[in-house]
């Protein structure tokens, strides 16, 4: 039978006062009746109701005074375990948290000499693209953030974490993807969407020519301008689906998670080495595409170059992940969505 502690303690010591104030009044000549019937009211006065909800906030009003006195020697443990982790999971996957490093350096170098050469192009040629750069070169921006941020994650041992942020990043290159592929009209309404407070849904791409025939009415969903996609192809569906799941409440979402081996054997409470090759690579494919999708705007020799330098360096980085998974959980295979 399980053990209510608290429960336990109170009707300790409501046994201990009853059967010491029962004693005390057998020794001032009362009859056991006389002293039972004298006691009982004592004792539910003393410890009513009120008094258990009283005993409970002073227990753990104990609990609270102990924690401070205990919180410098948790601390220190805490930090300990986490330094301990840290330096682990950073010798486990060195190579490849190396390589999504340059990635990102990498890139963001690129994108200098890219927005150089953009701002030295003759007035009527940036016009005629002002638009679709301008976004591009937002959600390129947001896409360079949020895969530092994953790989924050990974680091820190947090695959789910990671692989739940990385839906956010496949989001983005699918709606780069959609902008690169229609007019400045499509680009101007995505940025005047925020301005006539729509920026939450996607009916802004009612302004491309592939949703004309839509009824006004309709609303435009992700999967709709996911589907105009011919990069981001369908093949994507299920990790995105996968990493719905990670984000809301779902059943799949709490008995399947990436970051655990056995979710029915071990219930993950922090972090694991586990699991991080696959948020690992798709937020460096999700990047390259938005990456793709910015630079291939201008048609320019050095924009070809920087997508094929990255491209091979995306080979490079998903051989080193999949080596590093497939060598320390040989049992797991990374899926590769590279395109």
């Amino acid at each position: 039978m399980p053990k209510d502690y608290i429960y336990q303690q109170f009707f300790k010591e409501m046994a201990d006062f009853s059967l010491e104030r029962g004693n005390q009044l057998l020794k001032e000549g009362l009859t056991d009746s006389e002293a039972n019937e004298t006691v009982q009211p004592e004792v539910n006065e003393k410890f009513s109701e009120t008094a258990l909800m009283q005993f409970v906030e002073d227990t753990a009003d104990g609990w609270i005074k102990k924690v401070f006195s205990d919180m410098d020697t948790e601390i220190s443990l805490s930090d300990a375990s986490m330094r301990s982790f840290l330096w682990h999971n950073s010798e486990l996957w060195k190579e490849g948290f190396d390589k999504s490093e340059i990635l990102s350096s990498m890139i963001l170098e690129m994108s200098d000499h890219y927005q150089a050469y953009y701002l030295d192009l003759p007035n009527k040629k940036r016009d005629a693209l002002k638009n679709r750069y301008f976004v591009l070169r937002k959600l390129h921006g947001r896409a360079c953030q949020q895969f530092r941020e994953i790989l924050w994650l990974l680091r820190g041992g947090f695959a789910d974490g990671a692989y739940a942020r990385w839906r956010s990043l496949f989001e983005l290159s699918v709606i780069a993807e959609f902008i690169s592929e229609n007019d400045e009209q499509v680009a101007k309404a995505f940025i005047d969407s925020v301005e006539e407070k729509e920026g939450k849904d996607y009916n802004w791409a009612k302004k491309a020519m592939c949703f004309a025939s839509l009824n006004p009415r309709a609303k435009i969903t992700f999967e709709m301008i996911r589907s105009q996609c011919t990069i981001i192809t369908e093949d994507w569906k299920k990790s995105y689906k996968e990493s719905c799941q990670v984000v809301h409440a779902s059943s799949l979402g709490t008995f399947g998670r990436i970051g655990s081996p056995d979710e029915n054997m071990i219930i993950s409470t922090g972090a694991s080495d586990y699991g991080l090759a696959l948020p690992a690579v798709n937020s460096a494919i999700s990047l390259m595409h938005v990456t793709l999708f910015y630079f291939g705007l201008l048609d320019q020799m050095d924009s070809r170059a920087f997508i094929r330098t990255i491209q091979k360096w995306l080979d490079i980085l998903i051989d080193c992940y999949t080596t590093i998974d497939t060598t320390s959980f040989p049992h797991e295979q990374v899926s590769d969505n590279r395109s």
